[in-house]
């Protein structure tokens, strides 16, 4: 399966944010099954992940370093710009412009499936262009079990 997240698993990953052990344990599954985690190069999530990395970098931030090292394995697949394409016009105007991107991205993977934890968003791709835009509460119920 082939998963997008969007934001909140940077900040998520933010030690003292009470939700270290919950990435912990998507991390363990996601590398245990065969899965991979798409992520845009240019993208708002690349852009927070590298900031609140430095912001935090005199702090212990293993699931920092612990991303950044899957970043070269086979779970995490950049997606480059030049594989993004257009969604359909009546789904982008629907879409935030600051969750555009995530479905341009969930666009050129095999399941399109974005987790979230932004309900509007989830509402908004709800049985709309094969998109399946799951809140992180559900999702993770499932995918954790």
């Amino acid at each position: 399966m082939e998963l997008v997240f969007d934001e909140w698993f940077v900040e998520y990953m933010v030690p003292g944010s009470g939700h270290e052990a919950e990435v912990w344990r998507l991390l363990d599954a996601l590398e245990r099954r065969c899965d991979t985690l798409c992520v845009r190069r240019e993208s708002p999530f690349i852009r927070k992940f590298y900031r609140y990395n430095k912001l935090h970098q005199h702090r212990a931030r293993p699931l920092f370093r612990r991303f950044a090292l899957l970043m070269y394995n086979p779970k995490i697949r950049i997606v480059e710009e030049g594989e993004i394409q257009d969604v359909a016009p009546a789904i982008a105007q629907d879409v935030s412009v600051d969750d555009r991107y995530l479905v341009e991205l969930a666009a050129v993977t095999r399941d399109r499936i974005i987790v979230t934890t932004d309900v509007a968003l989830s509402e908004c791709l709800h049985e709309r262009g094969g998109f399946a835009a799951i809140l992180l509460e559900d999702f993770a119920k499932q995918y954790l079990g």
